[in-house]
């Protein structure tokens, strides 16, 4: 699925209102809107015709294990797995536990999402890289100055975006003018 680029971005970057400067310790409510159509898109949804998809189980595992993780009894409010998982992504204060929740979701999709029978059931909408390649977007669209990437055999990560003036031919960075880092 193609990233949707409309007319308010288009004249926003064209006026010079695009971030120049990457933050590291704030995430715009947008971003944590649109991570969470992203990972719903990617990983489907956990109820459909009134019967538990392969989704419900992608959902309660990336719970489970964020629980744990984060020594919590619950992570946010929510009847259903992706209703908790979202809550969780519009509310939580500590950029790292959410970026670790972001990070959780898409080793999740890489582990599911290229099942075609996982797909079919769950409805879900995203292929993992492309849910990726839309997450990194939309981190560059807020200036946040994370991204996801893979490296060889090792799961998908976060990587800070090299300084200004170093050179980066891959990735959502790649040919991009940075500046902000540290």
């Amino acid at each position: 699925m193609a990233i949707l680029e409309l007319f308010s971005t288009r004249r926003k970057r064209e006026r010079g209102e695009a971030p120049d400067v990457f933050v590291y310790d704030a995430l715009p409510r947008e971003l944590r809107v649109q991570a969470i159509y992203i990972v719903h898109d990617a990983l489907g949804q956990s109820f459909a015709h009134g019967l538990t998809t392969p989704a419900n189980a992608a959902y309660v595992e990336i719970l489970e294990q964020l629980t744990r993780h984060f020594g919590r009894n619950r992570l946010a409010a929510g009847d259903l797995p992706e209703q908790i998982l979202a809550n969780f992504l519009l509310q939580e204060p500590d950029v790292e536990h959410w970026l670790d929740a972001i990070e959780f979701s898409c080793r999740m999709m890489q582990a599911v999402g290229n099942n075609w029978d996982y797909k079919q059931r769950a409805d879900a909408k995203l292929t993992p890289d492309e849910a990726i390649a839309d997450l990194n977007h939309r981190f560059l669209q807020h200036g946040v100055g994370y991204q996801y990437v893979l490296w060889q055999d090792r799961p998908v990560r976060f990587s800070v975006p090299p300084c200004e003036g170093c050179e980066t031919s891959t990735g959502p960075f790649a040919g991009q003018t940075l500046s902000g880092c540290e």
